[in-house]
C-alpha cells in the first residue's frame, strides 16, 4: 500500500490535468456526436431478407468499432506522448524521479491518466453499441469480443505514446511518432491485408513461404496471417463473421498485448536514457 500511494497520487495528478483541458472534451462530444449520425445512417433495412439483414448488422458494428478506434487513436496520444515530455519541458522529470516512485510507478501513473481518457470516449460510445445488441445475425459474445479487443488495442495506443514521450526529448517528434505509428498499425496494415494488394502473395505463390494452421485447411501464406493478425479492421471482421474458433480470436487479441509490452519496455528504457 505504501508504493501505490505515491502512484495513485500521480495518477490523481494527471487525471484533474488530462479532463481540465476542454478541448478533449469538445472533441469527444463532437465524435460521438458524429458516430451517432453515422449509425442512423447505417441502420440496417428492416425489409431485406435475414441473410442481407445479419451483414448489414456486422458491417454497422465493424464501422462503429472502426470509428471508436480511429477516435482513440487521434484523442489519446495528444494526452500520452506528450505526459514525460512536459515534465521535461517544466523541468520536473528529475525531480518526480528523487520521489519514492520507481521508474514503472511514473510510467503507471501517466498511464492510468491516458487511459482514463480513453474510458470516457469508450463510454460515451456505448449508446452507439447498444443499437448493435438488437440486430438479427450478431449475439453478445461478438460484441463482447469486440469490446475486448477494442480495450486491449487502446492499451497499445497508450503505451506507444508513453514509450515515445519517454524515447524523445521533445513533444514533436514523440507525437510525430506516435501518430506515424498508428497510423501503420491501424490502415496502412489493413490496405495491405485487402485481397489483392501488393503484398498478398508477395512474389507470387511459389515465393510466399506458406503455413499450416491449427483446425486443417489449406496452408496459408506467413504475410497474410500476420497482417490478419495485426490489421484492426480485419481482425474486427474475422471476428463477427464468427467463422473462426475462439483460441485465434485470443491470439488476436494478444498481438496488441505483446506490442504494449514492448512499449513499455522501451518507455522504461527511453526514461533513463534521456534522463542522463
Amino acid at each position: 500500500m505504501n508504493a501505490l500511494g505515491p502512484t495513485l497520487a500521480l495518477a490523481r495528478r494527471e487525471v484533474r490535468g488530462v479532463f481540465s483541458r476542454y478541448r478533449l472534451v469538445v472533441f469527444l462530444v463532437l465524435w460521438t456526436g458524429a458516430a451517432i449520425v453515422l449509425n442512423y445512417n447505417y441502420l440496417p433495412d428492416v425489409t431485406r431478407s435475414f441473410a442481407e439483414f445479419a451483414g448489414q448488422a456486422r458491417e454497422l458494428l465493424t464501422i462503429e468499432s472502426m470509428a471508436l478506434l480511429l477516435g482513440l487513436c487521434l484523442a489519446v496520444p495528444s494526452i500520452a506522448a506528450v505526459s514525460i515530455t512536459a515534465e521535461r519541458d517544466q523541468e520536473t522529470l528529475d525531480q518526480l524521479r528523487l520521489t519514492l516512485l520507481t521508474d514503472r510507478a511514473i510510467l503507471r501513473g501517466k498511464a492510468i491518466a491516458s487511459l482514463a481518457a480513453a474510458a470516457a470516449f469508450i463510454i460515451a460510445m456505448m449508446p452507439v453499441f447498444a443499437v448493435a445488441q438488437f440486430s438479427v445475425g450478431l449475439d453478445n459474445v461478438q460484441i463482447i469480443e469486440v469490446l475486448v479487443y477494442v480495450l486491449v488495442f487502446t492499451r497499445m495506443i497508450v503505451h506507444i505514446g508513453l514509450a515515445c514521450s519517454a524515447f524523445f526529448r521533445r513533444a514533436l517528434p514523440a507525437l510525430a511518432v506516435t501518430y506515424l505509428s498508428l497510423a501503420i498499425l491501424t490502415f496502412a496494415l489493413g490496405f495491405l491485408a485487402l485481397d489483392g494488394s501488393p503484398i498478398i502473395g508477395l512474389g507470387g505463390p511459389s515465393q510466399s513461404i506458406r503455413v499450416l494452421l491449427p483446425g486443417g485447411g489449406p496452408p496459408v501464406a506467413v504475410e497474410e496471417v500476420l497482417l490478419s493478425y495485426l490489421a484492426p479492421s480485419v481482425v474486427l471482421r474475422t471476428i463477427l463473421r464468427g467463422a473462426v474458433p475462439e483460441w485465434q480470436i485470443a491470439l488476436m487479441c494478444l498481438m496488441p498485448l505483446l506490442l504494449s509490452f514492448v512499449a513499455v519496455r522501451v518507455a522504461r528504457w527511453g526514461l533513463v536514457r534521456t534522463s542522463e
